[in-house]
């Protein structure tokens, strides 16, 4: 299993979520929202760690996608985009409080 092989390519899910909240916080902007700041942090928050993650040096040149790694990368890569998906949700709910 090329373990490698399936953090980059996690990275790679989480910088295309930080890419689709960008509308949202765009659309937040315009409208004078008060939940810019938690879509902002999210976008960060998905950059920094898909950018730790999607740029890890490569040693071998062995990086053919198989089965068993395909399926990895399909049930971590919902998980960690559900997850990483709700931080401007739990950042609002936290920034609302005070």
């Amino acid at each position: 299993m090329n373990r490698k092989l399936i953090i980059r390519m996690l990275g790679a899910l989480l910088l295309i979520e930080a890419a689709a909240m960008a509308p949202s916080l765009v659309v937040s902007l315009i409208y004078g929202e008060g939940d810019a700041a938690a879509i902002l942090y999210s976008i960060i928050i998905n950059l920094l760690a898909g950018s730790g993650m999607c740029f890890i040096p490569k040693k071998d040149q062995n990086s053919h996608l198989r089965l068993k790694e395909g399926f990895i990368i399909t049930a971590l890569g919902w998980i960690l985009l559900g997850i990483f998906g709700s931080v401007p949700f739990i950042t609002f709910r936290n920034a609302s409080a005070f």
